[in-house]
């Protein structure tokens, strides 16, 4: 008896929290090439001198492109899905990151994400009043060191030289307080106060909400990431500095993704220096 008036309760308080929440349910799912005549939502183009051009969202895309979502919304489950939500509660696909369960792997498609399932148990939107960057990623660059650089890291770069950087007020950022986070955000000049951490606070609006495109959307490891992060990272350092030590990282301990020609590589690469770990 008592197990069945409990299970009356939870089925009680589920359907209320549904009920409560149900204004944070997107409508539906949208492209960018569908906001062009969007008073909501901005499109800019960096150009090669780091200038700042408002362009239409249909005639543009690719790696220097931004937008700005007035009142846009960032809803992430911190693991496979995160949505980038309009206004008018529409899904971006470009700009939202999905898990396909049917396709078992991420697309780009916002109706495989699963904010319209897990929309009742969103926290209550936390409201940023000002300019909001969106760092998020995907879960990986939660904890991963790899992700964060060359997923989210790029992000930042791809702005950093431009005067709207500047214009920023909140960083969104997941477990901003790893070291490796703190020292990346030091080196672009980043004030911590600044920076809002997503891990507690899943579910933001912002007065205006500034998202790129996944790095990764066009290319896996795309090599402009990996060469703005390179780039960058070097020109912090003093030209005549020598590494102390040249090392080798394996994955011979990993269940996936090994390098199958390893022992091979290492014959190649002690001669020069490296040391295996």
């Amino acid at each position: 008896m008592i197990k069945l008036a409990k299970k009356l309760i939870e089925s009680l308080f589920f359907r209320v929290n549904k009920l409560l929440k149900a204004r944070y349910r997107p409508v539906g799912v949208c492209s960018v090439r569908d906001l062009f005549d969007s008073s909501l939502v901005h499109c800019y183009n960096i150009n090669e001198a780091n200038t700042v051009e408002k362009v239409k969202c249909s005639e543009y895309e690719g790696n220097n492109v931004f937008y700005v979502l007035d009142e846009g919304r960032l809803d992430t489950d911190h693991g496979r899905n995160d949505a980038i939500i309009t206004k008018e509660k529409m899904v971006v696909s470009e700009l939202s990151f999905q898990y396909s369960e049917k396709l078992d792997r991420y697309t780009f498609d916002g109706h495989d994400n699963n904010i319209f399932h897990r929309y009742f148990l969103s926290p209550k939107p936390l409201y940023l009043d000002g300019i909001a960057f969106s760092a998020i990623a995907g879960g990986s660059t939660v904890h991963n060191y790899y992700h964060w650089l060359v997923e989210s890291f790029p992000k930042f770069l791809l702005i950093k030289d431009t005067d709207f950087f500047n214009q920023i007020d909140y960083f969104l950022i997941p477990n901003p307080s790893s070291p490796y986070k703190r020292q990346t955000l030091e080196l672009l000049g980043i004030p911590y106060e600044k920076v809002v951490d997503t891990l507690g606070n899943s579910n933001i609006i912002a007065k205006k909400l500034v998202i790129n495109k996944h790095p990764s959307m066009y290319e896996f490891t795309p090599t402009w990431a990996l060469k703005m992060v390179r780039d960058f990272v070097l020109s912090k350092i003093e030209n005549n500095r020598q590494p102390s030590k040249l090392i080798y990282i394996s994955r011979n301990k990993s269940k996936k993704r090994m390098v199958l020609n390893e022992e091979e590589l290492m014959t190649r690469l002690k001669p020069l220096g490296f040391e295996k770990y």
